[in-house]
């Protein structure tokens, strides 16, 4: 007999704007934005294992395993849990780009641990399982609030926020860009005083990251040009590469795609109500 499996989705999320308000002394920044889950997804395989082995199914030459969030989700949970005689092997199925800005590592992260906690039948409440989330990274915690959000803190505080349904046309420049280069590339500008005026088509991007962004992978303004005169608009998801355009119908937003250069990797994608896993059992109490 096989062994007991779930297959479940990680959304990815976009940054709708991001601004950052300085840092704090342990050196996290603060920042406030407003953020959506959207239906492009990864998909991820859980297998049961009963010899208390933790086991990474899915390779990709940017995620090194030491660096792997969903295999520390899973390690960090056995842990707390005291479960050590429960494993599992995770297979991921890659859609959501890397270094992308769209969150696919902490979706990635949160969706391990709601699928373990049913799998190995903890029956943890949701309060419970945020404090892991929390430890693996500022992103992680949105995906069990799950829904549209204005976000404050470090990343880890939210507000529902009555926030326009729309349709999305997500481009992806042939960029992988860093998280932690971006942010030190965005303190390098505060320090020197070089923080000026977004430079075009990006005005619009509302997103204090941008130039950093811009200055360390160039094709990112080279893309964002393409958007533009396609879209009217380029933004830039969070300190990712994804650039983006808004609109109103998934007909119109699938008109602007088709304009696009066939060589240029792009997507529509829908915004989600909540997340797809908001009805998975999760206990409220302890």
């Amino acid at each position: 007999m096989a062994p007991p499996q779930m297959v479940l989705p990680a959304p990815a999320k976009v940054n709708l704007n991001l601004h950052i308000h300085g840092r704090r002394e342990d050196g996290m920044h603060l920042l406030s934005g407003q953020m959506i889950l959207v239906d492009l997804q990864d998909r991820i395989t859980l297998t049961l294992r009963t010899d208390g082995k933790i086991v990474r199914q899915w390779q990709h030459a940017q995620v090194a395993t030491e660096d792997d969030i969903a295999l520390k989700a899973a390690q960090r949970l056995q842990e707390c849990a005291g479960c050590h005689a429960l494993g599992v092997e995770i297979a991921i199925e890659k859609n959501i780009p890397i270094g992308g800005g769209l969150g696919g590592a902490s979706s990635n992260a949160a969706t391990v641990l709601i699928g373990l906690n049913r799998l190995w039948q903890l029956d943890w409440s949701k309060e419970k399982l945020l404090k892991i989330a929390i430890s693996l990274g500022a992103d992680v915690p949105f995906f069990f609030h799950g829904l549209p959000s204005a976000v404050s803190g470090i990343g880890d505080i939210f507000h529902n926020a009555n926030i326009d349904i729309n349709n999305y046309l997500l481009v992806f420049p042939p960029v992988a860009a860093m998280t932690v280069e971006v942010y030190k590339e965005y303190a390098r500008l505060t320090n020197v005083q070089k923080i000026d005026r977004i430079p075009s088509p990006l005005e619009k991007s509302d997103n204090d990251l941008t130039l950093a962004a811009v200055n360390l992978y160039p094709p990112i303004k080279q893309v964002a040009e393409i958007l533009y005169q396609v879209a009217g608009e380029a933004r830039l998801s969070g300190s990712g590469s994804t650039l983006f355009a808004v609109f109103a119908s998934h007909a119109e937003a699938q008109q602007a795609r088709q304009k696009l250069p066939v060589t240029l990797a792009a997507t529509v994608v829908n915004a989600l109500v909540q997340h797809p896993l908001e009805n998975l059992h999760i206990t409220d109490g302890e």
